[in-house]
């Protein structure tokens, strides 16, 4: 019987005329890049590639081996190697990549605790963060099982006292700042019961008190038929009372954006008090999904039009800035009627307003009609706050298209303003 050694595991691979990349397993740059060019190298040519990782079993072959009296110089030298995490953190501070308190922000970790009524099923089904055990009813987190040394996710369903329930998660996210704490509406009307909280605490104690929070408030928010009480989260109100950067107020539309603004809360160094509407129908909207690569941005305060087939800007007639869910609501008219000369700019974030990106949108468009359309009444949402507010943006830019006016969705059903 013909025998031959061979320094290499994968010399086998040398008998069908396959490629085989070296990788050295401590240089995961490398490793991510030999992953790359065998992937491109079958997809091309179609066929069989090898990628042998040099590396090493840190703690032996299984769970019932122990390495150090099987294989003891072996793990001595083993044990004294840095990981690959270290030799990475180390080469991207040499490099100036990464300074010492980015990499302890990224060691560190964010303790998340979310609090409210229902707050782990969803009350719209939507996020079934406990999953109950329907033998033993024992409560198992998925979040809190990714790996050892994780930061800590709590989800806690409250009682039904707002009140009483905001004010202790404001307590706490004075005390933990480097934890994400979110309180959530059962419906974002609901908030008036701790109306109180939110005007004497989380909207003014930076100014009275020099006290900073960074605590989240989760508000569903959405005119979707369900009658008083489970409509309106009262946008209007939260912007009465902002004033000097207080706090933030956003109206996401797209999961990506939800997404960054959540993690922007506690990638900063400041800590300000968010305020987030939050959608209902929009959960199982199947147009208000967002690409993995959006995901890999950052927060958009104003979100552009997006949609192709469209006129120029010149030739633009109506520019619609709206906020929210009420988006896909336009949108959907305007293909419906086959309308291609209206644009749609998403206001994602109320306040701090946005002015400049707003500007930078608005200057396209130099003849359209502005107009701002919202679900609620005129004296509700955000149309008092936002019309001086674009009035300004439009007269440093000298516009001297038709200023900003009311629309809500009783009279974008009729179509009458888009004539």
């Amino acid at each position: 019987m013909l025998r031959k050694i061979s320094f290499y595991c994968t010399d086998i691979a040398k008998s069908i005329e396959a490629p085989v990349f070296h990788v050295n397993g401590d240089n995961p740059e490398a490793v991510s890049f030999a992953a790359s060019l065998a992937m491109e190298y079958r997809q091309k040519f179609k066929k069989d590639v090898v990628i042998d990782i040099i590396c090493y079993r840190k703690y032996g072959h299984n769970e019932g081996d122990e390495p150090n009296f099987t294989q003891p110089l072996m793990y001595k030298l083993i044990s004294k190697h840095k990981t690959p995490g270290t030799l990475y953190e180390e080469k991207l501070t040499v490099e100036k990549v990464l300074d010492d308190d980015e990499v302890n922000k990224l060691r560190k970790g964010i303790g998340v605790r979310l609090s409210g009524q229902d707050s782990g099923r969803g009350t719209f089904s939507h996020r079934h963060s406990r999953l109950i055990d329907q033998t033993t009813e024992e409560a198992f987190i998925p979040l809190n099982n990714i790996n050892e040394k994780q930061a800590h996710f709590e989800v806690i369903d409250s009682a039904l006292s707002e009140y009483a329930v905001m004010g202790f998660e404001y307590g706490y996210s004075l005390d933990s700042p480097y934890s994400l704490v979110l309180w959530e509406g059962q419906f974002g009307d609901f908030a008036n019961g701790a109306q109180i909280i939110i005007d004497q605490f989380i909207a003014s104690a930076q100014t009275k008190w020099l006290r900073s929070s960074g605590l989240v408030l989760l508000l569903p928010h959405g005119y979707e038929g369900q009658g008083p009480e489970h409509s309106s989260a009262r946008i209007e109100r939260f912007l009465q009372l902002c004033a000097e950067d207080n706090m933030q107020v956003v109206n996401c539309s797209t999961p990506a954006n939800y997404f960054h603004v959540l993690r922007r809360q506690m990638l900063r160094d400041v800590r300000k008090p968010l305020v987030v509407f939050t959608p209902k129908s929009l959960l199982r909207h199947k147009r208000a999904v967002s690409n993995l690569s959006d995901f890999a941005g950052k927060f958009l305060t104003v979100i552009p039009e997006c949609r192709t087939g469209l006129v120029s800007n010149n030739e633009t007639r109506k520019v619609v800035i709206c906020s929210g869910k009420v988006y896909y609501d336009v949108i959907a008219m305007l293909e419906t009627q086959k309308i291609n000369d209206i644009e749609v700019i998403r206001l994602e974030q109320f306040y701090p307003f946005p002015d400049d990106k707003l500007s930078s949108e608005l200057e396209k468009y130099k003849n359209a009609e502005i107009i701002w359309c919202q679900e609620e009444p005129k004296n509700m949402g955000g149309w008092f706050f936002v019309n001086p507010l674009i009035e300004e943006v439009l007269s440093d830019l000298n516009i001297q298209a038709k200023r900003p006016v009311y629309r809500n969705t009783c009279c974008c059903i009729s179509c009458m303003w888009l004539c």
